[in-house]
């Protein structure tokens, strides 16, 4: 399991933290992390060889660090779906003031526009599919369990799970670990800048 404490990533990446913990420490801890235990992946068999055009053009509207953290992330969690039967598909990725807004009005988030993960391309969300059937909507004990196997694997690749969080529990949403689960202040102050 991955801490985000800065002694540990210190320790880990072999160099002297800011104590920033942004895409970049993702990036070094990870690849660390690979080099001295090996992440346990599907099989490259298992594995789609691309994304399908939707989850593409999702993942596509993340940072290019938070492209480099959940893409793999993304390919497992489609591995783990379909050894479970189901078509996983990444569904939203970064959203603008209006997509937040909407978000927030149907109960999709409770989080207003800068204090998501979303508007800073920094997170995504899954769908479950079977054929043209949403689970999420049309079997959603189905889709449960595929989000919680999902999230099992998220901290091997420095991924929060929204599944894991405790006030407002969110199965299908996966994001960059930052250390904190909303963004800060001064992450809202680069927002409008």
């Amino acid at each position: 399991m991955i801490r985000t404490t800065t002694k540990r990533i210190q320790k880990i990446v072999g160099a002297k933290a800011d104590g920033i913990y942004g895409p970049d420490t993702a990036r070094r801890t990870l690849a660390a992390l690979e080099a001295s235990t090996p992440i346990v992946n599907p099989p490259a068999s298992d594995l789609p060889p691309t994304f399908d055009p939707r989850s593409e053009r999702n993942l596509g509207t993340l940072t290019a660090g938070a492209q480099d953290v959940l893409r793999p992330f993304a390919m497992r969690a489609i591995a783990i779906g379909a050894s479970m039967g189901v078509e996983v598909k990444v569904i939203c990725g970064m959203r603008d003031r209006k997509a937040q807004d909407a978000a927030k009005r149907s109960g999709a988030s409770r989080a207003g526009f800068g204090y998501s993960w979303h508007n800073f391309g920094e997170a995504i969300d899954f769908g479950c599919f079977r054929g043209r059937s949403y689970l999420d909507s049309d079997s959603p004990r189905l889709a449960s369990r595929v989000y919680k196997a999902i999230a099992a694997v998220a901290d091997d690749y420095g991924v929060i799970a929204g599944a894991n969080w405790t006030r407002f529990v969110d199965e299908p949403h996966f994001q960059v670990d930052h250390g904190r689960n909303t963004p800060s202040s001064s992450d809202r102050r680069k927002l409008y800048n």
